[in-house]
């Protein structure tokens, strides 16, 4: 159309930019992908992965429970939670312990004699045991005393940290829902009727072909946009199901 004189130079500069543009895209999203697939290698020890296709949906709605519903759940699962109740009990342990060494053992001896000046064997029996008067232990008590309320207190202060991690997780998964649901229903179907109009229009030489790049151009940013929401959507998703978890490698 520029040879013939319909089509201004400056289309053709503009059609040239995003042209570039899209191939420094794709590029770009060629690495992370090869990115992310060395990174799930290596979380499975092997140096790299064929390049197949993955099963499942990417575009499903994934549905998670109530705001309570999951902290319970997480509270009750969490190894974080888990391995502190273990530093209670090893606490309360330790307790039983310091309260059992102030009792003393009871020792015993028994003798056979013989008596050389009435000709008799003579036997003894002793029986003793330590009277604890002044050491009843009472500072290892305390201690392992102390360490019990510090043991509790650490799980409250996880879970209390977990309640905030997981208002913050799942305040976005509410977002990233909301935003998809709206991409869905209004943003992409109003986006593609109008880039079908503007092809009709181009067609029918209606329409410049600057204005059908830019109808193009928006709908791929919107499609983009829209990829990003669903990979935020499973990423908090992920996230909550695996107990806000991570850094698996460290």
């Amino acid at each position: 159309m520029f040879d013939a004189g319909e089509s201004p130079r400056t289309a053709v500069l503009q059609a040239e930019l995003e042209l570039q543009k899209a191939v420094v895209i794709q590029q770009q999203a060629q690495n992370e992908q090869q990115a992310a697939r060395t990174q799930l290698a290596a979380l499975f020890g092997e140096s790299e992965l064929p390049v197949t296709h993955l099963d499942g949906d990417p575009f499903a709605i994934i549905e998670l429970e109530g705001f309570e519903q999951s902290f319970d759940s997480l509270v009750n699962t969490s190894p974080e939670i888990g391995a502190l109740f273990a530093d209670i009990e090893r606490a309360r342990r330790q307790l039983d312990r310091a309260c059992v060494e102030p009792v003393p053992d009871l020792t015993w001896q028994a003798n056979l004699l013989y008596d050389m000046t009435f000709d008799e064997v003579v036997t003894a029996v002793q029986i003793g045991m330590p009277i604890p008067t002044l050491n009843q232990n009472q500072g290892a008590i305390h201690q392992a005393r102390h360490e019990i309320v510090a043991a509790e207190r650490a799980v409250e202060s996880r879970a209390l940290q977990l309640r905030q991690r997981l208002t913050t997780a799942y305040e976005q998964y509410i977002d990233a829902r909301i935003q998809i649901d709206k991409y869905r229903t209004e943003v992409l179907p109003r986006a593609e009727t109008t880039l079908e109009l503007f092809s009709d229009g181009y067609r029918s030489g209606e329409v410049e072909f600057i204005q059908l790049l830019t109808a193009q151009r928006t709908y791929s940013e919107l499609s983009m946009a829209y990829l990003d929401k669903l990979q935020e959507l499973w990423q908090r998703y992920v996230a909550i199901q695996g107990m806000l978890l991570s850094g698996s490698l460290n």
